[in-house]
């Protein structure tokens, strides 16, 4: 259970009364690579492109160099020209370093998340009151909020506010939560991952392929093209999913900005593996920040949805599987019907009333709100039920996805969809019945959400849900 003390009331504790957040310069995180592990970076990604410049007839030798001679004579090069660039740091060493404030993404590729389905296994116990906490000023928004059950037993939390400030804390038995505040995040348009430091510390990162290094995940991702939001997203084992080819050919800008992409891009860090790269007509687009990838059809083998999009007909699911390590699309609903009108993706879970996988969307949630639900027939996703309630699960022009969950929240046995109300001022939990869709309890704010909402999963099979208020607040359920 998560308990805290407050020194006016059992519910609500003031934050910042327990800590006021210095006024610092930006820390400037740099990446620091040792001379070994760079040169394991170069070999990987020059054995990766010696595989395309292999057989390539260079005129000044008139000779086909073989794959391991090409990857050895620009070895050496490199080994040269990292050499030259250490000696020239020694011997400039009179020169004072100048900070550098560097981006924390890689150059083409962000970062790797979970497997993108807002599906939550367990049971809860909503609804319920929720412990308040009030994490920022009137003027300051909470943007994002990430819970984590992975580092102990007690849930880590981290609250990332509007102006990029951000603030971790353990939830603990009866006392009032450890907190620790940090200089602001470069970029914070993306949700963050919580990591633990070797200290046990609570730390947020933006780009886990290139801080902390993984120097054979960044090898494999290479050719990816998915920034400057895009994410890569894992699939069972060491499969990679990922959009790519970005491309301003369906100038919509729902998430963000003017860029989608025109590929879905399948990469695996097992080696031999080839990959595979499915490309768009050139009228269509995929338009989201990640796929979905779960298993649609029960078969033990994953699925991959994504959302794709067209100028005349607006959004449709369309559902892809890896059959021989190739992208086969396998299924696809009917379109909303106009263009620039988009469908939003949640989760795949057992909504139906019998047990049965579905997948639950909200259409249109800028304008309609219309909640949905589909399952795979064939080579068909089927609308199995529709509400027209007015459910906004995203911010025109955000890049938050994530304001809508899935899971058995009040541990009735069915799976419910928690989404937003129309003025974001309520969450929402829908269940399926027969062939359609009920409400069947709220959670009141008192205020307009402005985070997304995260959820972990307890030892003791519960929930701990999260959100973050314009007025500051952190909202936590158990």
């Amino acid at each position: 259970m998560f308990r805290v003390r407050s020194k006016t009331d059992q519910s609500t504790v003031d934050a910042a009364d327990l800590f006021e957040p210095q006024k610092v310069a930006l820390r400037i995180v740099t990446v620091s690579i040792e001379p070994p592990k760079m040169l394991g970076l170069i070999w990987l990604v020059i054995m990766k492109r010696s595989r395309q410049l292999s057989g390539f007839q260079f005129t000044f030798i008139k000779s086909t160099m073989p794959r391991m001679t090409i990857a050895k004579v620009l070895f050496a090069i490199a080994v040269v020209v990292l050499i030259a660039g250490c000696n020239r740091d020694e011997q400039n060493d009179s020169i004072p370093d100048m900070p550098i404030n560097p981006s924390p993404f890689s150059d083409k590729n962000t970062y790797v998340i979970h497997s993108a389905n807002r599906y939550f296994s367990g049971s809860g116990s909503l609804p319920s009151e929720s412990t308040r906490l009030q994490f920022s000023r009137a003027d300051q928004n909470i943007k994002w909020v990430i819970a984590s059950s992975e580092f102990g037993p007690d849930i880590a939390w981290a609250v990332v506010r509007d102006d990029g400030t951000w603030s971790t804390f353990r939830g603990g038995e009866d006392d009032v939560p450890k907190l620790s505040t940090s200089s602001p995040l470069e970029e914070h348009e993306l949700l963050p991952v919580l990591i633990e430091d070797e200290r046990r510390g609570l730390r947020l990162n933006i780009n886990a392929v290139s801080n902390p290094v993984d120097l054979e995940l960044a090898a494999v991702l290479s050719d990816v093209e998915n920034v400057p939001d895009g994410s890569t997203v894992r699939g069972a084992g060491s499969i990679l999913y990922s959009y790519s080819g970005p491309t301003d050919r369906y100038p919509h800008g729902a998430l963000g900005d003017k860029t989608e992409w025109s590929q879905l891009a399948v990469s695996s860090e097992e080696p031999g593996f080839g990959g595979d790269v499915f490309e768009l007509s050139a009228d269509e687009v995929f338009e989201g920040l990640f796929p979905l990838v779960a298993d649609l059809d029960g078969d033990g083998q994953q699925e991959i949805i994504t959302t794709v999009s067209h100028p005349s007909n607006g959004a449709r699911l369309v559902a892809f599987k890896l059959e021989s390590d190739k992208l086969v699309k396998i299924a696809e609903s009917e379109p909303v019907g106009t263009g620039f009108r988009w469908l939003h993706q949640i989760a795949v879970a057992p909504f139906d009333p019998a047990g049965e996988i579905e997948i639950a969307v909200v259409e249109t949630p800028h304008v309609g709100g219309i909640a949905k639900f589909y399952k795979l027939d064939g080579d068909k996703l089927v609308l199995t039920a529709s509400e027209a309630g007015g459910y906004m699960s995203h911010l025109n022009g955000s890049r938050n996805l994530d304001q809508a969950v899935a899971g058995d929240f009040d541990g009735d046995g069915s799976v419910e969809l928690l989404v937003p109300s129309r003025d974001q001022q309520t969450l929402i939990a829908l269940r399926r019945v027969e062939d359609s869709i009920e409400e069947v309890w709220r959670l009141e704010l008192g205020s307009r959400l402005s985070s997304n909402l995260t959820v972990a999963e307890t030892s003791d099979g519960g929930f701990v849900i999260g959100a973050g208020t314009e007025d500051g607040i952190l909202h936590i359920w158990e």
